[in-house]
């Protein structure tokens, strides 16, 4: 089993954020007639901050 996970964020302001994701994992069965299983999650999230 492997994988790769990044994460990178960006402070637009001081009160704004901007969050990407990547996450991606595979798994090989030791057993030959089983499927190869593969996973992606990606996103992006943004962030505002109510206050100081």
């Amino acid at each position: 089993m492997g994988g790769l996970k990044y994460s990178a964020d960006y402070a637009f302001s001081k009160n704004l954020t901007g969050i990407f994701y990547f996450d991606y994992s595979f798994s090989e069965y030791a057993i030959s007639t089983a499927f190869p299983l593969t996973t992606i999650r990606s996103g992006f999230t943004i962030r505002y901050n109510f206050g100081n």
